[in-house]
């Protein structure tokens, strides 16, 4: 169960960053919470094109943390959710929008839309 916790609009760049808590699953019996933090942005293809837009979005950046109530546990969490490389959609959240969207997929390898 994810649940949308806050979200934030930039009107200067046209950001949305999105926030969403989920029970964690690396070690349920601690009853941990991740957060996931997301940022998209929707921009046409081009400069002065109106025919296709593009939407961007972040590899989400997850932190842990202990927010139940009593003692609590320091989680050091050491990625900073800026790491360049080749990422993989895993949980299959980019086909999943394309499919909502009825949009394509760029394909960095060949070049083309898919």
């Amino acid at each position: 169960m994810r649940l949308a916790t806050a979200s934030s609009w930039s009107s200067t760049t046209g950001k949305l960053k999105m926030t969403f808590k989920r029970p964690s699953q690396t070690f349920p019996s601690l009853e941990l919470t991740d957060t996931i933090e997301v940022t998209a942005l929707a921009a046409p293809e081009k400069p002065g094109a109106s025919d296709r837009l593009i939407l961007w979005i972040s590899n989400p950046a997850i932190s842990t943390a202990d927010e139940g109530a009593g003692a609590k546990l320091n989680i050091a969490n050491d990625s900073n959710g800026e790491e360049e490389g080749d990422q993989k959609d895993d949980t299959g959240v980019v086909e999943a929008l394309a499919r909502e969207f009825k949009a394509q997929r760029w394909d960095a390898d060949k070049s083309i839309w898919k």
